[in-house]
């Protein structure tokens, strides 16, 4: 295919757009949490490649390193997780931090895909002083969770009961911010909608 003069400018073309795009991308792009400030600190490169994989991936807004396990790349994903995870201690991560109290409360809700957002609304909770080991049981078992969307669910009872987390939980992405990204992810767009070098007939 790449010695077809049609193909090889074609697929030259989107390479350098790929390329482009990335080199736009930098650790700056991660959130604001513990664990990219200690990634960034003790390997910038790999923060930088975390960034790229977020950006393109449209999970900028997950606050787990590399996003979401059901994601077109999951190969790549664990590779790329394994290596967040030898640098960054376990601690920083909220998923991780959280995990053996709610377990304990309602097993569903370490599964549900929910979790990464219900663990930092915890832990926004606990940097503002809230008791969680108190109060979070509470939530749980004054009135049951429901069937489906349950750590949804009980993230809204946290920030119904502890008001101070909202901001950094509940707040939506910047979207100035963001406008470099979508305008970057809509030009590859257009050149992927671009038809693609005939192969001709007969061959």
């Amino acid at each position: 295919m790449v010695q077809d003069d049609g193909w090889a400018a074609y697929l030259a073309a989107r390479r350098a757009l790929i390329g482009d795009l990335a080199a736009d991308i930098d650790a700056r792009d991660l959130p604001a949490l513990p664990w990219s400030s200690a990634l960034y600190s003790a390997a910038p490169e790999l923060a930088r490649e975390v960034a790229v994989w977020r950006a393109a991936t449209g999970c900028r807004s997950d606050p787990t390193p590399c996003g979401p396990a059901d994601c077109e790349a999951p190969a790549y994903r664990r590779a790329l997780a394994a290596r967040v995870d030898a640098v960054v201690d376990v601690a920083l991560l909220p998923g991780d931090r959280w995990r053996a109290i709610v377990a304990t409360l309602d097993p569903r809700l370490c599964d549900d895909t929910q979790w990464p957002w219900l663990a930092r609304a915890i832990d926004d909770a606990s940097r503002t002083g809230y008791d969680v080991e108190t109060r979070l049981p509470r939530l749980v078992h004054d009135r049951p969770l429901p069937a489906e969307h349950a750590a949804r669910a009980l993230t809204y009872r946290l920030a119904d009961d502890c008001p101070e987390s909202v901001p950094r939980t509940q707040a939506p992405p910047d979207a100035g911010h963001d406008a470099p990204i979508r305008r970057d992810v809509e030009a590859a767009q257009r050149l992927h909608k671009q038809p693609a070098p005939s192969r001709g007939r007969g061959r």
